[in-house]
């Protein structure tokens, strides 16, 4: 895959709105740290759930609070939450390469677009074809509260820099019924598509290191935890739960669904992470891969892999050896590679690039 552009700037755990009322462990689900939205209200409805597999792995839990790349310093202050609506306007240049066909909308074109703040999660959204970026700023484990939520035309072009802000962390994102899921650190925040408010913030008890958010095709939500090496779950109307944890995860990053099928990727400790089906609960090597993997998506016959070492390789989803599809940083020069998301129906992925405060919006086939 090529492309060569640029652009200057212009400016995800519950999957029905069943989720209210929720209970948390004994902690009443509220908007926390002080949060404040423009409305907080949401309808229910009777949606029910189900899962792939529950089993849950023996293995203790692992404490290590480092993130795929980011720092480890912990703060504990607390910050308030606020729904932003700031734009910022301007000027904007861009060059494209090559185009691909998106049915009703207009082609997207090869482009990256700068002036992001650490750039770690992208998502797209066909419910209102939208992309949305998560923004760390600071550190990802310190609770400094100046984290945002961009969001961004289907081209890649920045509709809303700070569409939401006051957040801490934000990195792993998902999408289900209407509203947008945000692994930040040790809470879910739940964000209403339509309006940008804040909906709900969900403690996840024994957190240290939210990292990756999936959504199955019940909807319900699933959310990696870096620091403990467990995926949390979380269906309407039930307190969060383990799913599964076990130390072979190996600092698990991104996890994703390719149909029933869970697969997860770790970041390791030392270029030694690796490719995970996810079977009754627990981790089964998938492939060959090894490095600092970070986002995984899945396409019909594979599955796309980017190692924070700036690389993306696409694995077989029935397994076997990885394939490397672009090296980002030869090709395009970026300085790494974090979660990417995909479009399937624009034929694109969004790769951020966290330490140069990038996105990058590719064709695929």
């Amino acid at each position: 895959m090529t492309c060569a552009c640029t652009a200057v700037t212009r400016t995800i755990l519950l999957a029905a709105a069943a989720l209210l009322p929720l209970a948390c462990n004994g902690d009443d689900v509220s908007d926390t740290d002080g949060a404040t939205t423009g409305s907080t209200t949401v309808a229910t409805s009777s949606t029910t759930s189900s899962t792939s597999g529950s089993a849950t792995t023996d293995d203790s839990s692992s404490s290590g609070s480092e993130s795929a790349g980011e720092s480890t310093t912990t703060g504990s202050d607390t910050a308030t939450t606020t729904m932003g609506t700031t734009t910022m306007e301007e000027e904007t240049t861009t060059t494209t390469t090559t185009t691909t066909t998106t049915g009703g909308l207009d082609p997207i074109d090869q482009a990256i677009i700068e002036g992001f703040d650490r750039p770690e999660s992208a998502v797209y959204s066909s419910e209102d074809q939208h992309w949305y970026v998560s923004n760390i700023v600071g550190s990802g484990d310190q609770k400094d509260g100046n984290g945002f939520i961009s969001r961004l035309n289907h081209d890649g072009s920045i509709e809303t820099l700070q569409w939401v802000t006051g957040l801490n962390g934000p990195k792993g994102l998902g999408i289900a019924n209407g509203r947008l899921f945000s692994a930040d650190i040790d809470t879910v925040r739940i964000i209403d598509l339509d309006s940008g408010d804040l909906a709900m913030s969900v403690p996840i008890n024994g957190a240290v290191f939210l990292n990756d958010v999936a959504v199955d095709g019940e909807g319900t939500v699933y959310v990696s935890d870096s620091g403990t090496n467990t995926i949390h779950m979380l269906k309407p109307g039930q307190a969060p739960e383990v799913f599964t944890q076990s130390n072979s995860f190996n600092r698990i990053n991104g996890i994703t669904f390719a149909g029933e099928r869970m697969f997860a990727v770790s970041v390791g400790t030392q270029n030694d992470g690796t490719v995970f089906e996810v079977v009754n609960g627990a981790p089964v090597p998938h492939s060959s891969l090894l490095g600092r993997l970070d986002g995984v998506v899945a396409r019909a016959n594979d599955l796309l892999i980017t190692d924070l070492n700036g690389m993306m390789y696409s694995v077989p989803l029935e397994g076997g050896d990885p394939t490397l599809v672009t090296n980002f940083v030869e090709e395009h020069g970026f300085m790494g590679s974090a979660d990417l998301g995909i479009a399937p129906e624009l034929k694109a992925i969004a790769v951020p690039d966290l330490q140069s405060s990038k996105v990058g919006f590719f064709p695929i086939e």
